[in-house]
């Protein structure tokens, strides 16, 4: 068995980081939207929107831990 090979699907962590990134980007994208969208066009924001505002928080602050630790 040729051990390079082994080595080069160990480090994933590359990639990892890429797929967190670019899944925050596109979450923190759409959350942004929702509340451009309920402030200027409905006119108002529900509790429902600060929930997502505060969990999209939580969630970008564990994915940074989770890109620290890879």
């Amino acid at each position: 068995m040729d051990s390079s090979h082994f080595l080069e699907d160990q480090n994933r962590g590359p990639g990892e980081v890429a797929l967190i990134v670019v899944l925050i980007v596109i979450s923190t994208v759409i959350v942004m939207l929702r509340v451009y969208s309920k402030l200027f066009v409905l006119r108002g924001l529900g509790w429902d929107d600060g929930m997502m505002v505060v969990a999209a928080i939580f969630s970008i602050v564990y994915e940074a831990a989770n890109v620290v630790n890879i």
